[in-house]
């Protein structure tokens, strides 16, 4: 029984690095639609709308999936949720540390400048992920 659970708190932080490579490749899609549709005289407009709105809702269907199997599924593990809360607060703070340069000097640029866009899939996630690691901290323990 005790290697299942440690399984699933494995489970969570691969979860965790899954959730943060989709972010990131919506990022770089919704970054080339909007790179290659300003280059067409004529554009079509349904590609442009349809693009952000579906990648929303699978962010948001991927996080809440993310959210019920952390909070009910797996173990409730401090080290996971400072793993959390730390990867959460950096990416969500990210717009605000793009322009400190003592942090900002040792990422490079190509990773960092798409977390600083205002429409940042990524800072959203990381958001939404250190709320997560903040209610695996404070919500109590299930028993059993």
């Amino acid at each position: 029984m005790n290697g299942s659970r440690n399984y699933l708190g494995l489970l969570s932080a691969v979860g965790l690095i899954v959730l943060l490579i989709i972010a990131r490749w919506l990022d770089a899609v919704t970054a080339y639609v909007r790179r290659h549709m300003a280059l067409l005289v004529n554009p079509p407009y349904d590609i442009i709308l349809w693009t952000p709105a579906l990648s929303s809702l699978l962010l948001a269907a991927l996080l809440l999936l993310l959210f019920w199997f952390v909070l009910t599924r797996a173990p409730r593990n401090v080290w996971i949720a400072v793993l959390y809360l730390l990867v959460g607060l950096f990416l969500a703070l990210s717009r605000v540390l793009y322009f400190v340069p003592t942090i900002s000097g040792w990422v490079p640029s190509s990773l960092y400048a798409p977390l600083a866009s205002p429409s940042s899939y990524t800072a959203l996630t990381g958001s939404f992920i250190a709320i997560i690691g903040v209610f695996m901290l404070i919500l109590p323990r299930r028993s059993g």
